[in-house]
């Protein structure tokens, strides 16, 4: 089931007063940008009044995850706080989204990161087993490797995805190192005590980064962003690029658009077959593209029509409910 209303969300949820598995809310961000039907921009206690509303929507759901512009921090931080002092029955998780190719700031530094907040009434059963990752020691061949995967951390590493041009850029760099390590005197198939692999011709071949069979076998791509910095700490996080304007995922019709395997992400740790997850806020209709993938049941809240009607058309599976 993926279902599309056209409705204040917090008003429809007042209304139906159902109860769901998870809710979803990803806000406009307060700071004026162009959404189709309705302004980007309301006072502060306006906003701070919806903020509220949103966390209160735990009375639906028995996980909530509040992703929100970071300048809202210091707001969101004593909204929740609030809330967890008045019900003794949630707990509480931040998790962070940091992300490349920020805004460029003149006066200070530039934002790389959403917060994301979990609550989660206490005693709500996770599937960590449903998001593991294959670990380091994995992709490695390490013996000591656990069979399965590890579960990933709370911060979301965006740092080893990024457009196609961006790739390239990288890959042209890497061939000048090539280049560079070639003229070197490379005598020998060790050198400072070190192991050095060169790779088929149809993978980047760096002697000097492929270090200690680190790199071995690995694609032009994934050389990139292991060599940006991909280190074992990167495979404990969530590991998905922000959805730039170029990204295939992008949907010019909203504003703003958080990847779609974060939503994974979120609702495969919260959720089990056949389970319902609201989205406040459907804006680029994200939920409805992986609902199916996650088993789950969709329910997504929009209140410009444009919007709305550009979803249908996006998704012609999603049933729209009047």
């Amino acid at each position: 089931m993926k279902q599309l209303i056209h409705c204040n969300s917090l008003d429809w949820l007042a209304h139906n007063r159902q109860k769901f598995r998870m809710i979803f809310a990803d806000p406009p961000d307060n700071i004026g940008l162009k959404y189709a039907g309705f302004t980007d921009k309301v006072n502060k206690d306006e906003y701070r009044n919806m903020l509220w509303d949103i966390i209160s929507s735990t009375e639906y759901c028995d996980v909530l995850w509040l992703s929100f512009y970071h300048a809202h921090t210091p707001l969101v931080g004593h909204l929740s706080d609030v809330f967890l002092t008045v019900h003794t029955g949630w707990e509480f998780k931040a998790c962070v989204q940091p992300f490349t190719f920020g805004q460029h700031n003149k006066h200070d530094l530039g934002n790389n990161y959403r917060p994301l907040y979990r609550f989660m009434r206490k005693g709500t059963e996770l599937y960590p087993d449903q998001v593991k990752i294959p670990s380091w020691r994995q992709l490695n061949g390490d013996k000591r490797a656990k069979d399965g995967g590890r579960v990933p951390g709370d911060v979301f590493n965006f740092i080893r995805e990024a457009p196609q041009a961006d790739v390239q850029r990288e890959i042209l760099l890497l061939q000048r190192e090539k280049e560079l390590l070639l003229e070197l005197d490379w005598s020998g198939d060790s050198h400072d005590g070190r192991t050095y692999y060169i790779p088929p011709s149809d993978r980047v071949e760096l002697h000097g980064w492929y270090v200690d069979g680190r790199f071995y076998g690995a694609t032009q791509e994934e050389a990139v962003w292991r060599l940006a910095g991909g280190d074992e700490s990167d495979d404990d996080v969530f590991d998905f690029p922000r959805v730039t304007g170029n990204s295939k995922q992008r949907r010019a019709f909203s504003p703003t658009q958080l990847n779609e395997s974060l939503y994974e992400r979120c609702i495969k740790l919260c959720c089990a077959e056949g389970d319902t997850v609201v989205d406040l806020f459907a804006g680029s209709g994200t939920l409805g593209r992986v609902a199916d993938r996650c088993g789950v049941n969709a329910i997504m809240l929009e209140r410009s029509r444009e919007v709305c009607d550009a979803i249908l058309k996006d998704q012609p599976d999603v049933e729209e409910i009047k």
